[in-house]
């Protein structure tokens, strides 16, 4: 039995047609030549196609051609995967209307509909219309089918053949004159055959291309060399070597560690240490043909990670494609939860001399709404406890419990004393045996953010954040920076109790809260 995406040989004439289309109902089968740069769909009745197979004049291939095409992104340049995906937006609009496009006058009328929508010309439509059908009906099959080492070689094709080129014509000059040689009476086209061979042998090399250097023009003649694929290739290892890595070497370092590894002619003595001996600088590439081509072969993603790491790249090189807002459709959908050590030394009510430390604050916030729905001041580090504080304090009504440390306020100020339809926290105390309860009593999603990715809760670190520079740093006893030799030490200047702390948490909740309302 056919399906859709197989290959027919014919094997008359060896055309392969791919099944783009088949319609069980009216049994009927559409195809595209696949190797036909202009083939377009054609329809056969189901039947045909079978007895074909069955009567040895076609049969099915086992290999696809176009498999060499399955790539991912990170095997693609940034202008292949531009280019497919700015063909992607027409093809997937087009495939949308169903089998009415095989016809002929109804896929003309489509692709004027989808070119005057995104811009892009019929025939270029067509043409990746066409090569989708071909390809497999995947969206990598709209990749321009150009491999990167041909587009090397198109890059600076003179360069590249130019030692090819010149051996062919030095064997002609010497076949002309060793021919000439046993002629003694030469003739008005002897003597032109003579001036080609001579003007051919006297080419000692390719001259160099482009504006001449300020020391070209001191010296009289081009200095330096072309660029060649083979160069090229001594760049990209030295790129790789010395500069896409961890040691994060300059530009400058990199291009003469490339030379002194690719480009010497040996290695010579000097006060006992090898050294490389390099050639002359006219002989060697110039940083300037150094950078122009690591420019030309560059991308970003890739030097940011060789050189940052994975890590850092993720938190804080990555595009940005959305915000944490679109997780939630609305209040009380995701509350984001996260504690820190406070850079605030408190110190005992029972005795104010007593340096007790810093505390822990745990905050909880609602995404859609940025409400601060809870907290929790604890004087021991990070536990499962210190987060059911914070959850305890999330579902407790605000107004009791601002009544409780001596402030008035209205359920408007503070609407917040429910439980959240998911909650994601950072893997520490959510990442438990204990935060399943949550699931299993209370029906509430624990998710957990990868390794090293605080971005994924940015609006709770930047909680954090914003309430350290606009109260924590301006307290006494606050933690500013690592003290010097001979400087007072901030921790004697702490004079807020755990109590005066969480009252002044209140605060300035109630202050954030009511300056970033939702109407």
């Amino acid at each position: 039995m056919l399906s859709v995406n197989q290959i027919i040989c014919w094997h008359n004439d060896n055309k392969l047609d791919r099944v783009i289309y088949i319609d069980w109902l009216n049994c009927y089968i559409v195809t595209i030549d696949i190797n036909n740069s202009k083939a377009q769909p054609i329809i056969h009745r189901y039947q045909e196609i079978e007895s074909a197979i069955d009567g040895e004049q076609a049969s099915l291939l086992n290999s696809d051609p176009y498999a060499k095409y399955l790539m991912t992104d990170s095997e693609l340049s940034t202008i292949q995967c531009q280019y497919r995906d700015n063909a992607w937006k027409a093809v997937s609009l087009i495939i949308n209307y169903g089998s009415s496009i095989f016809e002929p006058h109804e896929r003309s009328r489509v692709i004027k509909e989808v070119s005057e929508l995104c811009g892009r010309s019929e025939p270029t439509i067509r043409k990746d219309l066409r090569r989708y059908w071909q390809g497999g009906q995947i969206k990598n099959a709209l990749i321009p089918r150009f491999d990167s080492r041909r587009g090397q070689e198109l890059s600076n094709p003179i360069s590249s053949y130019l030692p090819q080129i010149l051996n062919s014509l030095y064997k002609y000059a010497f076949s002309i004159l060793i021919s000439l040689k046993e002629n003694i009476f030469w003739s008005n086209e002897n003597f032109q055959e003579f001036a080609l061979a001579y003007k051919i042998l006297t080419i000692s090399h390719h001259p160099k291309r482009g504006r001449p250097s300020s020391l070209s023009y001191a010296v009289g003649k081009k200095l330096g060399i072309n660029i060649t694929i083979e160069i090229r290739e001594k760049f990209r290892k030295g790129i790789k070597l010395f500069y896409e890595n961890r040691q994060k070497m300059p530009l400058t370092k990199a291009y003469q560690k490339t030379l002194e590894k690719f480009f010497n002619k040996g290695y010579k003595l000097s006060d006992g240490i090898l050294v490389p001996n390099l050639p002359l600088a006219e002989e060697l590439p110039s940083f300037d043909q150094f950078k122009y081509w690591y420019e030309k072969d560059y991308d970003i993603n890739k030097k940011l990670i060789a050189r940052e790491g994975q890590i850092k790249y993720n938190l804080v090189h990555r595009a940005v494609l959305g915000n944490s807002t679109q997780m939630a459709f609305g209040p009380g959908a995701l509350f984001q939860i996260d504690c820190t050590i406070a850079d605030l030394y408190l110190v005992s009510k029972i005795n104010r001399n007593w340096i007790i430390g810093r505390p822990t604050l745990y905050l909880v916030i609602d995404v859609f709404s940025r409400l601060i729905v809870g907290f929790a001041v604890t004087l021991e580090p990070p536990s499962w406890l210190g987060a059911m504080l914070a959850l305890e304090n999330t579902i407790t009504d605000k107004v009791e419990f601002c009544k409780n440390w001596g402030i008035e306020i209205t359920e408007y100020e503070w609407p917040s004393h429910h439980l959240p339809a998911e909650i994601i926290a950072d893997r520490g105390e959510f990442k438990s045996y204990k935060a399943n309860n949550l699931s299993d009593s209370l029906g509430i999603e624990i998710n957990n953010t990868p390794p090293y990715r605080a971005d994924f809760k940015g609006i709770i670190e930047r909680s954090f954040r914003y309430f350290n520079d606009e109260i924590i740093h301006w307290l006494p006893g606050s933690v500013k920076h690592l003290p010097s030799r001979g400087e007072r030490d901030y921790r004697l200047d702490g004079v807020l109790t755990t109590d005066a702390f969480r009252k002044l948490m209140i605060l300035f909740i109630l202050d954030h809260n009511n300056e970033n309302l939702l109407i």
